[in-house]
């Protein structure tokens, strides 16, 4: 048996793409498992900017490393 996973941005598309696939007589199931996008950690208060300073936590950011990451073509 053999697994595939698709993902289609349109609603409407993965309707009828479902419907499709149900039509054919070699598919056994066909299952939509709707997917939300990981949320963002949010700040307690609108002024909090404290409250998310763990997201980096562990995390080698420093302007050298993002630019060596953005530009590793150029020489330093």
């Amino acid at each position: 048996m053999t697994h595939i996973i698709l993902e289609i941005d349109d609603d409407a598309n993965a309707a009828l793409l479902l419907q499709l696939l149900g039509a054919l007589t070699f598919v056994r199931t066909v299952k939509a498992i709707p997917t939300t996008p990981a949320p963002f950690p949010q700040a307690q208060e609108p002024g909090d900017f404290f409250s998310l300073a763990g997201i980096w936590e562990g995390r080698d950011v420093s302007p050298d490393t993002i630019r060596r990451r953005a530009w590793p073509q150029r020489p330093r």
